[in-house]
């Protein structure tokens, strides 16, 4: 992530988050809106490819690493190139290191350990993102090898030079002694041949190196786009990843929550068959008390009869005692 501070107002320094103190403001404060807002955009376009470049060259620099420093996945002479440009956008030179006023190599090649002045070259750089130590490590290896590569093409070309030259003096010794002897004569003709055998062979060879170097640049370039093609599929794989692990996990919460419910009607229908024997008991009991209630109505019924039937007795007892005792009356009146 990049931040990119912009000053809108006059602030004291003091006040700055010391996280973005250091950072280079894009002031708004009394400048023309269009002409400083065409300069932010300007340097947030700029900002982000250094920051492409920055993740591209930490990407080939950890798998560098991961391959234990092997020169097949060293920078090209293209590739390393575009990074020393990148890096010196950072204030980073790299050549400055080679300079005569510097004792020591600016890395050891064998323990790939950076000298304390690139180190601290490093340390004081201030552009975002900064480039790590890793990234320095790689750029100079790369660079420490296009240079051994060189001497080594130098070299190869020196000794050409010389079995060319040498053939040369054997063909003008020979041309001096021409006038001796025919042997002479022979001899400067055969260094002749000799020459030019030489200086075919060393064109051969010089054709032989510059196929080779060809095929290397076309093999690194091959290198490139497989290992871009293995960082996809590898990415493609994690995001695989961890999409199987999302739906194994929302597989795991629909089991949970299946589950839960199925506890839930388990319940409901162990409350139902409860509530069920208790209305079945509820109408059971209503069905006796009715039946009681009936036995009841009939005792009723049967008392309400005796008790009418008794006065229905008694009535007529009364109008027995009240006949008699008209009777009576009649009597003592006749």
């Amino acid at each position: 992530k990049k931040i990119i501070p912009v000053l809108c107002r006059p602030v004291e320094k003091d006040s700055i988050p010391k996280c973005i103190v250091d950072l280079q403001f894009t002031s708004f404060h009394n400048e023309a809106y269009k002409d400083i807002f065409n300069d932010l955009i300007q340097v947030i376009e700029i900002d982000r490819d250094f920051a492409r470049k920055h993740t591209e060259i930490q990407e080939r620099a950890t798998e560098w690493f991961q391959h234990e420093h092997s020169d097949d996945f060293l920078l090209n002479i293209t590739a390393y190139n575009n990074a020393e440009s990148w890096i010196s956008e950072a204030g980073i030179k790299i050549d400055a290191f080679y300079s005569a006023k510097f004792k020591k190599p600016p890395i050891d090649t064998e323990t790939k350990k950076l000298s304390s002045i690139v180190r601290l070259e490093l340390k004081s750089c201030k552009k975002k993102p900064k480039p790590t130590q890793l990234q320095l490590q790689y750029i100079l290896t790369s660079k420490a090898a296009i240079i051994k590569e060189k001497e080594k093409e130098a070299a190869i070309a020196n000794s050409l030079k010389r079995r060319l030259r040498t053939a040369w003096i054997a063909l003008s010794i020979s041309v001096i002694l021409l006038g001796v002897s025919g042997v002479a004569t022979y001899m400067a003709v055969e260094s002749k041949k000799e020459a030019v055998k030489a200086q075919k062979e060393a064109e051969r060879q010089k054709n032989i190196a510059f196929e080779q170097k060809k095929i290397a640049e076309k093999e690194k370039v091959l290198a490139d786009n497989a290992r871009k093609k293995a960082v996809k599929a590898r990415k493609e794989a994690v995001k695989a990843q961890k999409e199987a692990e999302l739906q194994k996990n929302i597989a795991f919460e629909q089991k949970k929550i299946a589950d839960k419910e199925k506890a839930i009607a388990q319940e409901e229908r162990k409350k139902a068959i409860t509530n069920k024997r208790k209305a079945d008991a509820a109408a059971t009991i209503a069905q006796i008390q009715r039946k009681k209630a009936d036995e009841q109505t009939q005792i009723a019924i049967r008392e309400k009869a005796h008790a009418d039937s008794l006065k229905k007795i008694e009535y007529a007892k009364s109008l027995a005692l009240l006949a008699d005792k008209l009777s009576t009356s009649n009597k003592e009146q006749a």
